[in-house]
């Protein structure tokens, strides 16, 4: 039998919340969109959504908590082969059955009232943009593969004027009980495989699952001054859901490349500008190439290679208060290999009569 609770992770006194918590965290790290073609990992995902459906739910978590593993019905306590040899005509039984029915009428009714409509899950999945696209927002294609809903099902996973009837030997209830001696035990109904119903007909486009998987392309909006790891949620595109409920949201994991020329540290924006040896001397203005264009800077007369220069407002743009960082330009002169050697000269004698 699975222990639920060694599948999540958690003590057997676990709050609802700390179920929930552990769910979210092994469904995100075992998740088969993020792990392609890893069977093991798929296998593990289908283990974590089995043990939440049971430990999530009040009721399957008492029945799982007292019977064991509740898709395999009553685990008895004991062999029922030790109770063969038992003399029991001592016994008064006359109440005895009607308390065991009551328990397990009530223990199972509830098969009957499952809700068959569900909400899809919710998805992350990574995107990759620029530091460009930070610095001035942009719009990406994203382009994936995910389950989505079957239109033709809905979800359900059959079809048929009436999509699916009540199974005729259990009534619906998805438990079969028998007698066993004076004890009355059940198991699932294998009529409809515990389910409460028998469906028509398998959808055809979806084969059942109520679900196929189809390629994905989304134009969203990269918001200026993303940060490392933020998240952008796409409404209604993450797991689909089954007939009336709803499907899940995509976030989009923002993971930035590195940009060969610039560094981003906050909002500030930082990089190297080379000059020549004339403007470190005699000053001038420079052309930078930036997210927004070439721009002219200013470089001061006499400035020293390693001086650091700053254009106000050229930076990224702050994600909620609005404004921007500045850029940083830390100044490296270029000495030409080809001096001539009346400059040289000229250098070393002002040099000697200053020192």
């Amino acid at each position: 039998m699975k222990d639920y609770y060694e599948i999540l992770g958690v003590p057997r006194n676990a709050t609802e919340k700390e179920i929930k918590t552990a769910y979210k965290r092994l469904a995100r790290k075992y998740h088969p969109d993020l792990n392609p073609g890893d069977k093991a990992a798929e296998e593990k995902f289908k283990e974590i959504n089995e043990a939440y459906e049971v430990l999530s739910d009040p009721e399957k978590r008492k029945r799982y908590d007292m019977f064991g593993d509740i898709k395999g019905g009553y685990q008895a306590p004991h062999n029922w082969a030790d109770y063969q040899n038992v003399n029991f005509q001592d016994f008064d039984f006359s109440n005895f059955q009607d308390i065991f029915s009551d328990i397990f009428e009530q223990t199972f009714s509830k098969r009957s009232q499952r809700v068959k409509d569900e909400d899809g899950q919710d998805i992350n999945y990574p995107i990759y943009i620029t530091l460009r696209d930070v610095v001035i927002g942009n719009t990406v294609v994203v382009s994936f593969e995910k389950p989505v809903r079957c239109e033709v099902c809905n979800g359900y996973g059959y079809t048929g004027s009436s999509g699916r009837v009540v199974c005729p030997d259990c009534n619906g209830t998805g438990f079969k009980g028998v007698f066993k001696g004076p004890f009355k035990i059940g198991s699932n109904c294998r009529t409809c495989n515990g389910t409460g119903y028998l469906s028509q007909s398998v959808c055809p486009r979806c084969g059942g699952k109520g679900s196929y998987v189809k390629e994905q392309r989304l134009s969203v909006k990269i918001p200026a001054g993303v940060s490392e790891n933020y998240k952008i949620r796409v409404a209604g595109k993450g797991m689909p859901g089954k007939g009336n409920g709803k499907d899940g949201d995509l976030y989009l994991e923002v993971h930035i490349k590195p940009d060969p020329v610039y560094e981003r540290r906050g909002d500030d924006l930082y990089r190297d500008l080379h000059i020549s040896l004339y403007d470190a001397i005699l000053g001038g203005k420079v052309d930078v190439d930036t997210f927004d264009g070439i721009i002219s800077v200013k470089i001061p007369e006499l400035t020293s290679s390693g001086t650091i220069l700053r254009v106000p407002q050229k930076g990224v743009y702050h994600l909620k208060s609005g404004g921007r960082g500045d850029l940083y330009l830390r100044v490296l002169i270029d000495i030409p290999k080809d001096l001539p050697q009346k400059i040289k000269d000229a250098i070393r004698e002002y040099y000697k009569k200053r020192y």
